[in-house]
């Protein structure tokens, strides 16, 4: 901290009686009196229990907190304070309402998305395969690194093969499946492969020390990897299926998904501690692929590049919003970023459109 910053903002008061009420109690005749705190705080909160009620009062700096904003923060105090008091010994803390219902309304309604979700199938192995039908011919994939580039056919077919070698492993929608592959097309093959069986998959950044990786493999149990068939990851006991197998014209058959089944396992980084699993739902993925779809105004004719690390749910956002959309993924290459002035360089060589 500087020393322009204040340790607090907000101060607390209780009283059980207010200097007015104690002097009256004296037999001073002085009325209207009025305690004034000054002081730097944003918000001054006085509480004085009387004998007619509990008196509440809030000094705040006029210059730093509207009006409006003031008696919003009081009128909630007080509607909390009124529902304790109305409370069963066995309601719950989180069941106390603060706003008003008219709040309420306002903040529920600024929830509710901009863009609805589409009605069709949510599941993304689904949506996938029907964007693939129709754009066989298409390049779903560049690799910036070999200037490689796979067509949506190509890249279903290539997610059929390693949807049956995972199937033949006996993956099935509760199985975690981890995928330990550089950024490549076997990188976004695999994700769709386990998908495909109704499977969700997590994704293991290669740049990150192996004990971080096997940590996240033995946290949720993961039986089986899409990697490289001499994978350090294989001593954590589980089965190694390689990304290089033969591509198949279909895949095996999958149990309807809900919207509400598992797509993706991620972590947070662990900066308060322990890294923690976060679970991402195919609804929820695919409804946030058609908002991105929508925002970004994507077409067959985009070219959108792929940055973000695999263990950064960013990443999600850079490749499921374009496949489904019809437009082309661009992979920059693995290892660490270049300077800016290369990266977008390489952008303008690669067609990049979306960045």
């Amino acid at each position: 901290r500087t020393g322009a910053e204040a340790f607090y903002d907000t101060v607390v008061m209780y009283q059980q009686d207010s200097l007015q009420a104690r002097l009256h109690r004296r037999g001073c005749g002085w009325t209207g009196v009025r305690l004034i705190e000054q002081g730097r705080s944003l918000m001054s909160l006085s509480v004085h229990d009387g004998a007619d009620g509990m008196d509440l009062s809030l000094e705040y700096d006029a210059g730093r907190l509207s009006d409006r904003t003031a008696r919003q923060v009081l009128c909630h105090l007080q509607r909390l304070l009124q529902e304790i008091a109305r409370a069963r010994p066995d309601t719950a803390l989180a069941a106390l309402p603060m706003l008003s219902p008219e709040d309420e309304a306002q903040v529920l309604d600024l929830g509710r998305p901009a863009v609805g979700a589409d009605p069709g199938p949510c599941d993304l192995a689904t949506r996938f395969e029907t964007i693939a039908a129709a754009k066989g011919d298409h390049v779903a994939i560049t690799e910036a690194a070999t200037g490689r580039s796979l067509t949506y056919l190509q890249l279903d077919r290539m997610a059929n093969g390693i949807a049956w070698r995972l199937s033949a492993e006996g993956v099935d929608p509760g199985s975690i499946v981890g995928i330990a592959l550089p950024r490549s097309a076997e990188q976004i093959a695999a994700m769709l492969a386990v998908l495909k069986l109704g499977a969700p998959f997590m994704l293991l950044d290669l740049d990150q020390s192996q004990d971080y990786l096997f940590k996240l493999v033995r946290q949720v149990g993961a039986r089986v990897l899409v990697a490289e068939p001499a994978t350090p990851l294989a001593e954590t006991g589980t089965s190694v299926v390689p990304a290089d197998t033969a591509a198949e014209d279909s895949p095996p058959p999958r149990p309807a998904i809900p919207s509400d089944g598992l797509a993706y396992v991620t972590f947070t980084s662990g900066s308060t501690g322990v890294p923690k699993a976060v679970m991402g739902l195919q609804g929820a993925l695919s409804a946030h692929a058609d908002a991105m779809i929508a925002a970004f105004g994507l077409t067959e004719r985009d070219r959108v590049l792929q940055f973000a690390a695999p263990g950064f749910d960013v990443m999600l956002e850079e490749v499921w919003p374009t496949l489904l959309s019809g437009a082309t993924v661009v992979l920059r290459e693995p290892g660490p970023a270049r300077p800016v002035q290369d990266l977008l360089a390489m952008a303008d060589s690669l067609g990049v459109t979306l960045l």
